[in-house]
């Protein structure tokens, strides 16, 4: 019950005035597709960790994770993405309404009442066309700090990388928890 109530409360915190918002009520669907692009791209990730380490990531994170973020859209005919409010790769900015929904999901960080099963979901209206936007939250793990954390925790080598690709980078100094963006999926309805 408590939790019916709290996405109800986030669908009508983040309701547009010039847009018609409601609640979805199944979420399965996007968790799923949100959950198999999470693996994939951890998976690869995690793959060219153990091959070539943190400056072999970075190229993943440059060039494939767009491919497999494309193609996982693709494949469930959504638009996908990840988005951050300190993106690196300027393709990862937030819209309007995502980025008041990563907000959102910084204040349950910081109150204690982001976990595991935290989500987002609302029907939307965009010039026009119907739409079903989903969110889940992407939490900083331990092996994101190796080209996400402080200066400490970043190699010379791998800053030097992340500028050469992306010059305006603003996605450092988190910490293990931290919210670090999310998963933003929008199905045409």
């Amino acid at each position: 019950m408590r939790k019916l109530l709290f996405l109800i409360l986030i669908g009508l915190l983040f309701a547009c005035s010039d847009e018609e918002s409601s609640k979805i009520e199944d979420t399965t669907e996007y968790r799923k597709i949100s959950s198999q692009f999470v693996k994939k791209l951890g998976s690869v990730l995690m793959k060219e960790m153990q091959t070539g380490g943190p400056m072999r990531a970075v190229a993943v994170c440059a060039d494939t994770a767009q491919e497999l973020t494309n193609s996982v859209g693709q494949e469930f005919g959504v638009d996908i993405s990840r988005v951050s409010l300190k993106s690196r790769n300027p393709l990862n900015a937030p819209d309007e309404n995502e980025a008041a929904i990563l907000k959102r999901f910084e204040e349950l960080k910081l109150s204690g009442e982001l976990t595991d099963t935290t989500e987002f979901a609302q029907m939307i209206s965009k010039d026009g066309v119907n739409f079903i936007h989903y969110m889940k939250p992407i939490t900083t793990q331990p092996i994101c700090l190796t080209c996400h954390g402080s200066e400490k925790e970043v190699s010379p080598e791998v800053e030097n990388l992340i500028k050469s690709k992306y010059p305006e980078d603003r996605a450092r100094g988190y910490k293990i928890g931290d919210v670090r963006g999310a998963i933003s999926i929008y199905k045409q309805i």
